[in-house]
């Protein structure tokens, strides 16, 4: 069965949630194809929609460095060595 989308018009096929504590957790949306015809269809222009991710993940990139600097206590330590840790 499809799940309605809050505010949009769009229906998914599946849609999963994990939460994560006091804080605001993980939303997975996924759309399932049957067959490669219709994938083309709904896939819309990938070359604009990937060069809008690239500017977004460019845009995250700054602000993920200065916090690094900034606010080490805010380190989230999730690796064996903390140069790779998350922020």
């Amino acid at each position: 069965m499809e799940v309605s989308l809050p505010r949009c018009r769009f229906r998914a096929d599946i849609a999963a949630y994990r939460p994560s504590g006091k804080e605001i957790g993980s939303t997975a949306v996924f759309e399932c194809k049957q067959a490669f015809p219709d994938l083309r269809r709904d896939n819309g222009c990938s070359a604009v929609t990937y060069k809008a991710v690239g500017k977004v993940f460019r845009r995250r990139e700054v602000p993920g460095k200065n916090l690094r600097v900034h606010y080490p206590a805010l380190r989230i330590p999730d690796s064996l060595f903390s140069d790779f840790d998350s922020y």
